[in-house]
C-alpha cells in the first residue's frame, strides 16, 4: 500500500530520528530547568541569601553575550542547509539524476534563510545591548 503513494520508509527513519533527537534533547533541558528551579525553592524555603556566587552558578546570571544561543542556533542551521545540498550532489552523481541536486537546495533554502535570520538578529540584540 505505502509503495503505490511513494512512500519512502528510510526517509520516514531519518526524519523521525530527527525529531527524536529534538524530543530527547527538549526532555532532558526541562529536566535541567525543573531541577535548578526545585534547588531556588529550596533555598528561598531555607531563609538562605541568594549571593551573586550562587546565581551564576546555577546559570541564572545574565550573559554579558547576550544572544549567544540564537548565533549558535543559525550557523547549525546553516551548517545543515550545507549538508543537505552537498547530500543533494551527492545523491546526483551516484545516481545520475539531475533533479536531487535541484530538489535538496531547495529544500536547504529553508534552514539556511532561518540560520541567516538568527544570525542577524543576534547582530540586532548585541547592538540593543551596547546601546543600553
Amino acid at each position: 500500500m505505502w509503495d503505490s503513494i511513494g512512500f519512502d520508509g528510510d526517509l520516514f527513519l531519518i526524519l523521525a530520528f530527527v525529531i527524536a533527537i529534538i524530543l530527547i534533547g527538549n526532555f532532558f533541558s526541562s529536566q535541567r530547568s525543573r531541577e535548578r528551579q526545585r534547588t531556588i525553592r529550596e533555598l528561598a524555603a531555607s531563609g538562605k541569601e541568594l549571593t551573586p556566587e550562587t546565581i551564576r552558578a546555577l546559570g541564572l546570571a545574565d550573559n554579558e553575550n547576550s544572544g549567544g544561543g540564537i548565533g549558535l542556533g543559525g550557523a547549525i542551521l546553516i551548517g545543515v542547509a550545507l549538508g543537505l545540498v552537498a547530500l543533494g550532489q551527492a545523491i546526483g552523481f551516484a545516481t545520475g539524476e539531475e533533479e536531487a541536486p535541484i530538489i535538496l537546495m531547495g529544500v536547504a533554502a529553508i534552514p539556511g534563510a532561518i540560520g541567516l535570520v538568527m544570525i542577524i538578529s543576534r547582530m540586532f540584540i548585541r547592538k540593543k545591548d551596547n546601546q543600553d
